[in-house]
């Protein structure tokens, strides 16, 4: 049995399988096809720059920028920052649900880019666009990623 098998407690074939796979990962209750969430999510927007989705222990499930875009950072630098920042500012915000109600997203607009940081189940989603984004898209963007979250990620 490999490490990973006593790790999660899983049978080995369903181990090796979701890690073959990629895509799909099997974790807890989740059975997800985040190639297939991102991959809609481009669609849905042409101005999304890039994607990464962390689970509730702020493990990244995937990180991804759109074909064809010239990163603002490098990937080491997205990985640190994801795996390391969504967990620092959601925290912080969620300090004020019992007065304000669940956080549905929350957003960060650098000089560079825009950022949105949202909250499906366990699952965290970042999402950057360029700065000059206008943020009326946020509930046409919201109501399309309750769309394909339901169908992908859960």
């Amino acid at each position: 049995m490999t490490d990973y098998a006593l790790l999660w407690n899983y049978p080995l074939a369903a181990v090796e399988n979701a890690i073959s796979i990629g895509i799909h990962l099997v974790l807890g209750v989740y059975q997800m096809d985040t190639e297939a969430f991102v991959q809609g999510m481009f669609e849905v927007d042409s101005s999304i720059r890039y994607i990464a989705i962390v689970d509730s222990k702020y493990h990244i499930l995937t990180s991804e920028h759109r074909d064809g875009i010239i990163p603002l950072t490098t990937q080491e630098t997205d990985r640190n920052f994801i795996s390391i920042i969504p967990q620092i500012i959601v925290e912080a915000v969620e300090k004020l649900s019992p007065f304000l109600g669940p956080v549905g997203g929350i957003t960060a607009h650098y000089q560079k880019a825009l950022l949105i940081f949202y909250r499906f189940e366990d699952l965290l989603v970042i999402i950057s666009f360029n700065p000059e984004q206008e943020t009326p898209f946020y509930n046409r963007l919201i109501e399309a990623f309750r769309k394909l979250s339901t169908q992908h990620l859960t």
